[in-house]
């Protein structure tokens, strides 16, 4: 596999560009602009994009993620953008796999304690986000996973662990499910959404039931979820023209869905890379696409209205689920599970157990959805100790690694 160093280098125009939409910016008219909305106030917004335009020093935040060993291949015609950071050990090969609202940045703090601990970490930005390409045809997760693969083995690792979090953690799963002989050790951060269908209701244990319930309840005020499936296209239209609404956007689900406040050059940089990469589009496809309704819909085909069914809670009956055969067996994979407390539902370890051949199960005791970028020593020391924990018999030295990768 070809691959070819990479270094951010933004152009002086697009920073021009950049300032000159912050300082023409026009702002909504609310009533109380201190009134926060999902971790939105437009006092904040204001500040934060003053900061942005008066502040922020985006040339020191490009070579401190440039000081990442970053490369690029091609996969299937599409460019990929990874980070590939070796070791001096011989641990197990790391694969990181991020999810939305971020980026590969998600893992920035944890690269260098995987790496001290001996194992190579690769962290690719998903297709469609940040510096990667996109395919021509529908965006799947099964598609993604299967790039992913092909980018762990062309550079030479027969056998790896994967580890991921929102997105990134369907993703994961589908790795362990597709490629149990590669996967050493598949760690997620949460359990993946799409496996609550995949369960019997009624053998529910109680806290399973609970844990099901705060998930449905959770799926029915979580509004942002539905615009991205189903208008991805307009929301992203004044997403892709506006940085104010980037920041808006992207800024109210982070500070929203983390347990502190996150430091604000830390999103800010998040933000810029997406700014400047114009994935304001892109980025939502997996919402839109990411789930082929074919499997969900006992393989007719006849999935329902485009896709939207199968984010419903209630969208197949337990009758429909055993009928089709989508209960899934156990993995055979090795599995741990990190849990953060102020992620959006923490699943017990019994619904876990369902699905997995379940090795760890923590609960961290702070972070929430961005827990590896919010608690990146826990998230490591857990993943560390899986590896550990997980006898193997793969060598897991690289063969034929290219030169400049």
């Amino acid at each position: 596999m070809e691959t070819h160093s990479f270094a951010i280098d933004v152009p002086q125009g697009d920073l021009d560009d950049l300032n000159a939409r912050l300082d023409a910016a026009r702002w909504p008219n609310v009533v109380d602009p201190d009134l926060t909305e999902k971790g939105l106030s437009l006092t904040w917004l204001r500040e934060a994009a003053h900061y942005w335009r008066s502040g922020f020093d985006w040339r020191a935040a490009e070579a401190g993620i440039n000081r990442l060993p970053q490369f690029t291949t091609q996969i299937d015609g599409i460019r990929i953008h990874f980070v590939h950071a070796r070791s001096a050990g011989a641990g197990t090969p790391v694969l990181l796999v991020h999810g939305w609202p971020d980026s590969f940045l998600r893992y920035r703090g944890v690269i260098p304690l995987l790496v001290a601990a001996g194992h190579d970490v690769i962290v690719p930005s998903l297709p469609g986000f940040a510096f990667s390409g996109q395919p021509g045809g529908p965006l799947r997760l099964a598609g993604v996973a299967e790039q992913l693969h092909a980018l762990v083995t062309g550079l030479g690792y027969e056998c790896y662990a994967v580890s991921g979090g929102d997105w990134g953690a369907g993703i994961a799963d589908r790795l362990a499910a597709t490629h149990p002989d590669a996967i050493a050790a598949l760690h997620l951060t949460d359990v993946p959404f799409t496996r609550a269908f995949e369960v019997d209701r009624s053998s529910a244990s109680e806290a399973e039931q609970h844990y099901l319930a705060k998930a449905d309840a959770w799926f029915e005020q979580a509004a942002y979820f539905g615009i991205q499936a189903t208008e991805p296209t307009a929301l992203a239209t004044g997403l892709s023209d506006s940085p104010v609404a980037l920041l808006a956007w992207l800024g109210s689900k982070v500070r929203d869905w983390s347990a502190a406040e996150p430091e604000l050059d830390a999103l800010l940089t998040e933000v810029s890379v997406h700014w400047f990469t114009g994935d304001a589009r892109s980025a939502l496809r997996l919402y839109a696409e990411s789930i082929d309704t074919t499997e969900w819909d006992g393989g007719d085909g006849n999935g329902g209205d485009g896709g939207n069914d199968e984010w419903s809670a209630d969208a197949a009956t337990n009758e429909q689920v055993e009928s089709a055969g989508w209960v899934a067996p156990v993995s055979q994979v090795p599995t741990g599970i990190t849990l953060f407390p102020e992620d959006f539902v923490t699943a017990p370890k019994e619904y876990a157990e369902r699905f997995y051949d379940l090795r760890r199960f923590s609960i961290a005791p702070t972070g929430g959805h961005f827990g590896a970028a919010e608690a990146p020593g826990f998230f490591a020391d857990e993943l560390v100790s899986l590896l550990a924990e997980v006898a193997s018999s793969h060598s897991f030295a690289p063969t034929g690694l290219a030169t400049d990768a």
